[in-house]
């Protein structure tokens, strides 16, 4: 073998180990993004199971969410008019009136979460609305309850697994007492 063979075969060794180091480095940050969306997830049904697991009338928030003006915050579908757009779809429904009792209601608008197995953390934000059933009389009759959570991204680079979006729950309450 000469040199120039040996240089050829060490350069196409070090191209090699380099896109094996990439791929490992990409697929590290998929797997770190589906750890926290598994996460995030999680947090999002026990908090939304915890909240359905409430007597009907304390499924209120105990204060008025306000409107921020950063469409990544989760408050930016909190309208002035004291609604909040659930449905954050291109063709969103219209937004519905959200539930405030400051008396009965158990739901506090924000809270921080801390996964202790994954070093996660970061927010849980908590909507109640009111729904007109058309065969219900009345008009506050059902409550939409929207859990929606959000991670901490302290990583860092593309490829650090970052949640573009926040993870968004929705259920249906149907007041036990309505005919």
């Amino acid at each position: 073998m000469t040199l120039v063979e040996v240089l050829i075969a060490a350069l196409l060794m070090a191209v090699g180990v380099i896109a094996m180091i990439s791929v490992f480095d990409s697929s590290r940050g998929l797997v770190t993004t589906s750890e926290k969306n598994d996460v995030v997830a999680h947090e999002g049904e026990a908090e939304m199971e915890r909240l359905l697991a409430r007597d009907y009338r304390s499924i209120a928030l105990t204060t008025t969410p306000s409107h921020s003006s950063s469409s990544t915050d989760p408050d930016y579908y909190v309208q002035p008019d004291g609604t909040y757009q659930w449905d954050q779809s291109t063709s969103p429904r219209p937004a519905d009136p959200v539930v405030v009792d400051g008396t009965h209601g158990a739901v506090a608008h924000i809270s921080t979460w801390n996964d202790g197995q994954s070093r996660l953390s970061g927010s849980i934000y908590r909507y109640v609305t009111w729904i007109d059933d058309p065969n219900i009389a009345g008009t506050q009759d059902t409550k939409r309850v929207t859990v929606v959570v959000t991670v901490n991204n302290t990583d860092t680079g593309a490829a650090a697994g970052q949640l573009k979006k926040p993870v968004l729950l929705s259920s249906v309450v149907i007041d036990p007492a309505a005919q």
